[in-house]
């Protein structure tokens, strides 16, 4: 059934992603901080899509697609590329440069946002899709990367 739902993300992660990539690595408890995820041996099937939709100075809008459905898959698994999402204050990096510490704490969030659910509707046997615009908050951060990156 987890499979039959098709989950769409967009996320902005820090460095430059050089071309699209599918992550299929097991997700489960980190080893000794119990709160997070990580990629394990011992954890769950977990695969995610991500294709690269444009880089941006330092950092890379991405859109991931889940293939499966596990706690923090697509921080998780971002981070495992060594690309965390911007913002993200379990899973990410301190940006080194000012600039950049400065746009994302003007984000104030993870730059992670759901865009489109897909799925087979039971009654009717057909394909429903709902999505939702990008954030007004995420639309103004990417133009921040974009002005900045022009400089």
């Amino acid at each position: 059934q987890e499979r039959s739902v098709q989950r769409l993300y967009w996320a902005v992660v820090q460095g430059v992603m050089q071309r699209s990539t599918t992550v299929m690595a097991p997700v489960g408890r980190h080893a000794t901080q119990r709160t997070k995820m990580a990629v394990t041996q011992g954890g769950r099937e977990a695969i995610t899509h991500v294709m690269v939709q444009e880089v941006i100075g330092h950092y890379t809008w991405v859109q991931c697609r889940l293939e499966t459905g596990r706690t923090h898959q697509i921080r998780v698994h971002l981070r495992h590329l060594g690309f965390p999402l911007a913002g993200d204050p379990t899973y990410g990096k301190h940006p080194i440069r000012e600039e950049d510490q400065l746009l994302e704490l003007q984000l104030g969030r993870q730059a992670l946002q759901a865009h489109e659910l897909s799925f087979i509707h039971p009654k009717q046997d057909q394909v429903m899709t709902f999505s939702i615009p990008m954030a007004e908050d995420m639309a103004s951060f990417l133009q921040a990367l974009r002005n900045k990156a022009v400089k």
